[in-house]
């Protein structure tokens, strides 16, 4: 509800008898007309209070904040493959207002950090990807 991305490619639909252009064009088109933009806000409005979100994303340290006074560590920095990273974990509501935010150093694993953040979208169907599963 945040934010509307697609990953995918518009040439790998696969779709019998429909070009990824036709699809492509029909996309561009609505979203010109801000049909999408009107959906977004008709689902947040409808999800409310009753919706919780909790994901995380890495955030590379620029190299002139490598050496923080009080070390690396005070700092929820770690050592990745890419470099000096920290995480931020976050929780919202259907409306995307946060309701917890926790820093964190880039190599510790987000199923760590779920107790909390689950604690403060409780009482509300919570979306979340893999990564806070402990299950695997």
């Amino acid at each position: 509800f945040c934010t509307c991305s697609r990953g995918g490619s518009w040439r790998a639909l696969d779709v019998p008898g429909v070009a990824w252009e036709t699809v492509y064009g029909h996309f561009r088109r609505w979203a010109k007309a801000g049909l999408w933009d009107q959906a977004m806000q008709q689902m947040k409005w409808h999800a409310g209070k009753n919706l919780g979100m909790i994901d995380s994303t890495h955030i590379k340290v620029h190299r002139d904040g490598a050496n923080p006074a009080g070390g690396q560590e005070q700092q929820a920095m770690s050592r990745t493959k890419g470099g000096l990273n920290t995480k931020l974990h976050a929780a919202v509501d259907g409306r995307c207002q946060p309701q917890a935010l926790i820093l964190t150093a880039g190599t510790e694993a987000d199923v760590l950090h779920a107790p909390a953040l689950l604690e403060s979208v409780e009482g509300r169907r919570v979306l979340m990807d893999k990564a806070y599963d402990s299950d695997g």
